[in-house]
């Protein structure tokens, strides 16, 4: 995770090795779209991954401990990606580029990359090539098209990132605690303490949701039905406590349970919105490019999925898993101890 928000400065410093002082800021609109299609699919993971596993039934109340239920535990959770983990841009925009004769012109140039690996993809790095091919001026005869023209005509090859780990499934795991009911309402807790690195700032995850029981105003009713509403929030910082990355989940369900002894199966319909903002400042340590500001906003696949599962209680232990189908789907795993 941490990684890919310096997608921006990496290929920076990938270009300035490759004919940079050639380029005006321009160029940052290249890296703003690459560095969105890399990272997309992490976004979409996480969104999938981080609204997974938020019930594991829809019955509250009627726990181990008299008034008062208590489940303790850890979600893990895995997005099935999909097959094609690569991307590809082409993209023409105007640069100020140094001509044969050493005078300096304003020219189309064609940035094309084919096949090159997104955060998920090959461990491989991509390329990208920066093509120019423009007559600029018809040289001392004055007559275009004749052999004394000025033409700038060029091939840049530029490396680009690899991907982190070429896997078809992006886990995650957050721990868990739920605590209830009053009235028929519980809520749930997820909270990673924030994780500090040396190399890139730091990590901070906090989530919470409330859940009330539908089934309690509908009298004999043969199975448990709740609905819940869920905010979580994940936000990375760089080594000078500004904040990089910004994601934040909003998810509503509706889930009906039924119960055999220590076998509840469960399912649900799910609604969901995740949105994660980019903000990263880079200097490129070239004169030309200086710094520049990779801004973004992106919202994750995953709006809608519909759940089913199974838990498994025997004693004060649970068990449980469950598929989860939607834009990405998903499967998730839970161990708890349930008071």
């Amino acid at each position: 995770m941490i990684r890919a928000v310096t997608v921006v400065a990496a290929l920076f410093a990938i270009v300035s090795t490759s004919r940079a002082q050639d380029l005006n800021s321009n160029l940052s609109s290249v890296t703003d779209e690459y560095s969105r299609l890399y990272v997309a699919p992490l976004i979409d993971a996480y969104g999938a991954n981080i609204n997974a596993g938020l019930f594991h039934t829809a019955k509250i109340g009627g726990g181990l401990l008299p008034k008062v239920d208590l489940y303790l535990g850890v979600k893990v959770f895995g997005a099935m990606l999909p097959a094609d983990r690569s991307l590809s841009l082409s993209y023409q925009t105007e640069e100020i580029y140094t001509a044969p004769n050493g005078q300096r012109y304003v020219v189309p140039v064609t940035f094309d990359i084919q096949g090159a690996p997104t955060v998920f993809g090959e461990t491989e790095a991509g390329e990208a090539s920066v093509a120019i091919n423009e007559t600029v001026d018809a040289g001392p005869d004055g007559a275009m098209g004749t052999a004394d023209d000025i033409v700038i005509n060029d091939v840049v090859s530029m490396p680009l990132l690899p991907g982190l780990v070429n896997t078809p499934v992006a886990p995650l795991l957050v721990p868990q605690v739920g605590l209830g009911s009053f009235m028929g309402t519980d809520v749930i807790v997820r909270y990673l303490p924030t994780l500090e690195t040396d190399s890139y700032g730091s990590i901070s995850f906090r989530g919470a949701g409330v859940r009330h029981s539908i089934s309690q105003y509908i009298p004999m009713f043969p199975a448990d039905i709740s609905a819940q509403l869920v905010y979580q929030r994940l936000s990375i910082t760089d080594e000078l406590d500004q904040q990089t990355l910004l994601a934040k989940a909003f998810a509503a369900n509706v889930a009906i349970s039924k119960s055999f002894t220590v076998i509840t199966l469960y399912g649900g319909l799910q609604a969901e919105k995740t949105t994660v903002s980019v903000d990263y400042e880079f200097d490129t340590g070239e004169p030309e490019l200086g710094i520049q500001t990779i801004s973004f906003s992106q919202q994750a696949q995953n709006r809608f999925r519909m759940i089913a599962g199974l838990s498994f209680t025997p004693g004060p232990i649970q068990l449980n898993v469950d598929y989860a189908v939607g834009s990405l789907n998903t499967v998730s795993a839970g161990l708890g101890i349930v008071l």
